[in-house]
């Protein structure tokens, strides 16, 4: 979903947890996983798998 600013929004779910970030064009993947995981204590940044969905695909 883009956000006003010309950013992503991404959505990560852990367990039953839902967090969401955003996601700019100059985003580096290590930061984002850094984010995430800090949200996630259990979440392991070795073990994390993310994927992408464009509009109803």
């Amino acid at each position: 979903m883009p956000g006003m600013d010309g950013s992503i929004v991404g959505r990560c779910r852990f367990g039953l947890k839902t967090y969401s970030v955003l996601i700019f064009k100059d985003t580096k993947y290590v930061d984002l996983c850094s984010q995430i995981c800090s949200q996630f204590k259990e979440l392991n940044s070795c073990e994390m798998e993310m994927t992408y969905a464009i509009g109803n695909h």
